[in-house]
């Protein structure tokens, strides 16, 4: 492994791991605002994001920070 790639990696990584707190966060938000008003065997509360959901929210989440 390179020496001088280090750095950039941790910066890249911190990175992933602030969009995917970030993401976290947002994804409770949405659920509060959805969870009162339906019964929580609605299986819209308990499916997946899918990778393109996750891929289009992380490019605005980018676009809304430049």
């Amino acid at each position: 492994m390179d020496k001088n790639k280090q750095p950039e990696l941790a910066q890249e990584l911190d990175d992933h791991l602030q969009l995917i707190s970030e993401f976290a966060k947002y994804r409770r938000e949405q659920q509060k605002i959805t969870t009162p008003s339906k019964p929580l065997s609605s299986p819209k509360m308990f499916s997946a994001t899918s990778p393109m959901q996750m891929q289009e929210w992380v490019s605005d989440n980018r676009l809304q920070r430049q």
